[in-house]
């Protein structure tokens, strides 16, 4: 039980990763660190990966379902390996509560060393916590009323 769960927090840590390494690619590189282009980017981001999150459980669901009793192959093993643990929603939620610390430690001492040059890129992703939190109740509650139909 203790391994699943740090497994989970691994995945979870490496799925955030990722994600704050493609959020800064997309700032950096695809908005060229404008403010604004940067800030739609990563709404755009964050309905993407909430719904890339449903399609990846079902797809789980899907694919466990279809295994032969307890004999999985090894590619099932490793496919449940890389997205069985933790959702990238769980991973986006940890970025986000990092993102919020980060952003409190600028606000509070602008020239932090290694935060100061992410400033911007800091203040175009900081409120994509209440996007987040906003578009999975919306999106949860938009699927719950599609099955009830």
């Amino acid at each position: 039980m203790v391994k699943k769960k740090v497994g989970y927090i691994v995945s979870a840590v490496v799925w955030a990763v990722g994600y704050f390494y493609i959020s800064v690619y997309l700032f950096f590189s695809a908005a060229g660190g404008h403010m604004l282009t940067g800030t739609i980017l990563n709404i755009f981001y964050i309905v993407f990966a909430l719904v890339l999150d449903k399609i990846e459980h079902r797809f789980l669901v899907w694919v466990n379902s279809r295994s032969k009793g307890n004999k999985k192959s090894l590619g099932l093993r490793i496919f449940n390996i890389v997205y069985g643990g933790a959702s990238f929603k769980t991973s986006l939620y940890l970025f986000y509560v990092v993102i919020i610390i980060c952003s409190a430690i600028v606000s509070a001492e602008p020239d932090f060393p290694y935060l100061s040059s992410f400033s911007g890129y800091l203040k175009s992703v900081e409120y994509g916590i209440l996007l987040l939190v906003a578009a999975d109740s919306f999106l949860g509650q938009f699927l719950k009323d599609v099955v009830k139909q």
